[in-house]
C-alpha cells in the first residue's frame, strides 16, 4: 500500500521511469484510494463559494457600470436640453424681431 499523501510523486515517477501504460495500471489500481481522500461536500461547499464571491463581483462590477453609464446618460440629457432652451430663446428672438439668419446650406430665411 502507498501512502495517500506521498500518491502524486509515486505517480509521476511511475509515469516517468516506465512510460504512459505502467502509469495508467498505477493509476487503476490506485483511483479508488485517491478518492476516498477527496471529500466531496466540503469540495462542493468551496465551489459553491467561490461562485457565490464572484457572482458578488460581478454584480459590484455591473452594479458600478450601470451608475456610470446612468450618470453619464444625465449629462447628455442635460446637454440636449441645453441645447433646445437655446435653440428655443433663437425661434422667439427671430419671431419677435422678424430678422434674417443664415441656414446651414448659407441661405438666408425669416
Amino acid at each position: 500500500q502507498i501512502d495517500p499523501l506521498v500518491l502524486p510523486e509515486v505517480l509521476s515517477l511511475v509515469g516517468q521511469t516506465h512510460g504512459q501504460g505502467e502509469l495508467y495500471m498505477a493509476l487503476k489500481s490506485s483511483i479508488a484510494r485517491v478518492m476516498s481522500l477527496v471529500n466531496r461536500r466540503e469540495c462542493l461547499q468551496q465551489k459553491r463559494e467561490e461562485r457565490i464571491e464572484y457572482l458578488k463581483q460581478q454584480l459590484n462590477h455591473h452594479a458600478a457600470e450601470a451608475a456610470h453609464l446612468a450618470a453619464e446618460a444625465a449629462y447628455h440629457t442635460a446637454k440636449s436640453k441645453e441645447f433646445q432652451d437655446e435653440l428655443s430663446a433663437m425661434e422667439e428672438e427671430n419671431n419677435g424681431q422678424g430678422e434674417t439668419y443664415n441656414d446651414s446650406r448659407g441661405k438666408k430665411r425669416r
